[in-house]
């Protein structure tokens, strides 16, 4: 169970880029004024104008059909952050790696380990599935995952589907996938190390063994991350909110045969996090936190065209809140998941693929009283590929039982052509759902509104059309989407009450300019609420990253630009927080063939500016260290 499309990089000249930006403005007005016919002509035209691109080597996915696939064969807008880009770019955390992802919007509470949001396509945090080698994590209380304590450091890659999957890994999946595959172990016995210090008392420390000895494949990693932080809200509590996390994971594979494998994966975080209290400005508050994943994973062929996998998995996440040091609640789910897939090969280009994933959730609170505090789930899903020199068509059926709201059916079905000249045509359609939450259920009514047991789960209907090409200078894409959304549940309290339609168009460029490896996209979004054609709330409708980064000798050079339209932090669009734009430095040095110094400067004019309205965000920061890799 993994997925993921490998998204290139941009390349144009100057009077190119001034033609794109162009392009995007048009775009851009051309969805305000919801002219949707005009926007498909003029994308679809621009996909065949764009500069022609270098060619990769495609790389093998899953997380999209749940079978392994070249990037090119995708039918799904997918993206793969590989451990090379992870590097590269010196992420201080997930969010940063996820954000240089079109389609991909955050908010932030103000810093490093902070609360965070993600938006994909304009959905919410809510309707974003996450996995860490397969196994499901985040809140089955809040309906969502602390993606600021997920370590980069225990990261080997990351795959990114964009768009509904709910017809393969049932709830959660309206605006997409974010699948997480912790460090693998390949090639001779390895010891990797790294030691780093940077603005505001920022310590990281990590440290790691792998390789491959006969038919075991191993990986142990272990890292640290301590910060004094930065003050997280501007009227309150003028102190700096600092943070730690504790990290470790594991990934040993062993091949019993060539044609059958039994694999082990853990994954653990912890640390503390301070916070700052909108509504208090006197108290202290901080949070103690765990996120751990564990699976089992058995896979083999009794038959030349057959593959069965099983998988055991359990996720735990868990808060411990604190107020001026005395407990202020603990909040802790407990996922455990069992899955049976088959694959089988029909001919040489049709693919079967059937299962059944089992899930149990268990929440337990040391402050809150809920109705109930477990549900299982039962899904069964069937999907059929075929692969053909012009066209290729896949379909997926998924029908999930749940003991809380009984049936959901879901479905998606996609067609690519192949055009000449390594164009290709995709449309598809899918239909995904999102579970209430306990907090929707059984969240108990204290006077403010509590939960409510007859909610049903939200629906979603997607279209998409996507073009992509590859030419001998990179590729490029253009995708438009839209994207309704019914039964919508209202914040608090809780009720299937809100519709919304989100329109897109995402493109996305690589290339080398003067032997600069260029990135560029571009995401354009049109999200409102249906009863009153008001913008989704935090929602960015504009924003634009840039990544140049060139290799010279001993050196590694790069820049990133990130902008970011306004958005709104109210509902009726009066409370307007302003976008901005800031530029990221970083390089490298090689020392030797084992050693290597980095360093970079984030946000290096000092802009001001907010994601979340009254939250800091970090200024102009460094952060230099220094890594060994090798025996």
């Amino acid at each position: 169970m993994a997925g993921g499309l490998l998204i290139s990089r941009p390349q144009f000249s100057s009077i190119e880029y001034l033609i794109i930006t162009r392009v995007g403005v048009r775009l851009l007005e051309e969805i305000q004024m919801k002219k949707t016919r005009h926007v498909f002509l003029l994308a679809l035209a621009t996909s065949f104008t764009l500069p022609a691109f270098a060619e990769e080597k495609s790389p093998i996915i899953v997380t999209a059909t749940r079978t392994a696939q070249t990037v090119d064969d995708s039918l799904a807008s997918v993206t793969v952050i590989t451990k090379e880009q992870i590097e590269q770019q010196q992420a201080d955390d997930l969010v940063t790696l996820l954000t240089s992802v079109s389609g991909i919007d955050l908010t932030n509470n103000g810093g490093l380990g902070k609360t965070t949001s993600i938006f994909m396509r304009g959905t919410s945090s809510k309707h974003v599935l996450v996995m860490i080698d397969g196994i499901k994590i985040g809140s089955a209380t809040l309906g969502s995952i602390a993606f600021q304590h997920i370590p980069v450091n225990q990261i080997e890659r990351i795959e990114i589907v964009r768009g509904p999957r709910s017809s393969l890994y049932g709830s959660n999946a309206i605006g997409g996938i974010i699948q997480i595959f912790t460090k693998e172990g390949k090639g001779e016995p390895s010891l990797n190390a790294e030691l780093g210090y940077g603005s505001n008392n920022t310590t990281k420390a990590s440290a790691g063994i792998s390789g491959k000895s006969n038919k075991t494949a191993y990986s142990i990693n272990t890292s640290y991350l301590n910060t004094d932080g930065i003050n997280a809200i501007k009227s309150n509590n003028p102190d700096d909110d600092g943070y730690n996390n504790t990290s470790f994971s594991a990934n040993i594979k062993h091949n019993l045969s060539a044609t059958s494998y039994i694999s082990l994966n853990l994954f653990h975080a912890s640390g503390n996090s301070e916070y700052d209290n909108e509504f208090n400005s006197t108290d202290a508050f901080d949070a103690d936190f765990t996120q751990e994943t564990a699976g089992i994973s058995y896979a083999a062929s009794p038959l030349k065209n057959w593959q069965l996998i099983f998988k055991v998995g359990q996720g735990l996440d868990r808060s411990e809140n604190f107020k001026n040091d005395i407990d202020d609640g603990v909040f802790t789910t407990e996922r455990d998941m069992y899955s049976w897939q088959n694959n089988i090969t029909i001919g040489n280009s049709s693919i079967l693929t059937a299962g059944i994933d089992y899930q149990n959730d268990v929440v337990n609170s040391s402050t809150t009283t809920y109705d109930k505090t477990s549900r299982y789930n039962t899904g069964y899903y069937i999907q059929q590929q075929w692969l053909g020199d012009k066209n290729d068509i896949i379909a997926a059926l998924r029908v999930d039982d749940n003991e809380a709201f009984g049936k959901h059916t879901t479905g998606n079905i996609a067609w690519g052509y192949n055009f000449p000249n390594k164009i290709k045509l995709i449309t598809s359609y899918g239909t995904a759902f999102k579970a209430p939450t306990f907090n929707d259920l059984y969240w108990p009514d204290t006077g403010f509104g509590g939960g409510d047991p007859t909610l049903v789960p939200e629906k979603s209907k997607t279209a998409e059309i996507e073009v992509r090409k590859v030419h001998s200078w990179g590729n490029a894409s253009v995708s438009l989407y839209n994207t309704t959304i019914d039964n919508l549940i209202a914040d608090w309290p809780p009720s299937n009450i809100d519709k919304a339609e989100i329109k897109g168009i995402e493109l996305r460029l690589n290339t080398k300019i003067a032997g600069w490896q260029t990135k560029a996209e571009i995401s354009l979004l049109d999200p409102r609420d249906k009863a009153t054609n008001k913008i989704l709330v935090k929602r960015s409708q504009q924003s634009l990253r840039i990544d140049m980064d060139k290799k010279a000798g001993k050196w590694s050079t790069g820049i990133s630009f990130i902008g970011q339209g306004h958005r709104y932090n109210d509902a009726t669009n009066t409370d307007k927080i302003n976008g901005y734009g800031i530029i990221n430095l970083r390089a490298s040095y090689a020392i030797s063939k084992k050693t290597s110094i980095k360093w970079k400067i984030d946000n290096i004019l000092d802009k001001e500016y907010e994601t979340t309205d009254n939250y800091n965000s970090p200024g102009l920061s460094g952060f230099v260290s220094i890594s060994y890799q090798g025996f």
